[in-house]
């Protein structure tokens, strides 16, 4: 969850984006309260999205909203912790192994891409699923081609 140091830097960046919004004390503590069950990296992606994509202050459920997007869910109180560098440092040893070694060990890939999932990045995990579907082709197409030429 969103430590108050990580709302903090979310708030001050809305309102650098925003220079015309001044937050009171009330409406300050009201964003702490309620986005301090959001993820702090998700929160922050969150506001990147919104400063993005309008013009106007977020209010703290258009906050919620884009968060939910990011995670995939409407509840987030679950999520695993952020884990890009560990989860993406695996993806790129399973395509070392792939193609320096040749293997292909679907448990693995399938693992992984479950990780992705509880770590609240489905587009990773399904491009994973999708490099598994992927690798098995190729590894098909091998076959196939192994036993024309061997038939030959």
């Amino acid at each position: 969850m969103a430590t108050p140091d990580q709302i903090q830097k979310v708030l001050e960046t809305l309102t650098l984006a925003y220079p015309t919004k001044n937050l009171d004390k009330l409406s300050l503590e009201l964003y702490f309260k309620y986005l301090a069950d959001i993820p702090g990296y998700i929160l922050e992606g969150a506001a990147d999205h919104h400063i993005r994509s309008s013009n106007w202050f977020p209010r703290i459920a258009e906050l919620h909203a884009a968060a939910a997007r990011i995670g995939g869910r409407d509840d987030l109180t679950n999520l695993e912790p952020k884990q890009r560098g560990n989860l993406t440092a695996l993806a790129i040893e399973l395509e070392k192994s792939f193609f320096r070694e040749g293997t292909l060990n679907h448990k693995d890939w399938t693992a992984l891409a479950e990780r992705f999932e509880r770590a609240g990045r489905p587009h990773r995990a399904e491009h994973t699923r999708q490099k598994l579907a992927s690798k098995k082709q190729m590894l098909a197409y091998l076959l196939v081609s192994l036993a024309k030429c061997s038939a030959v």
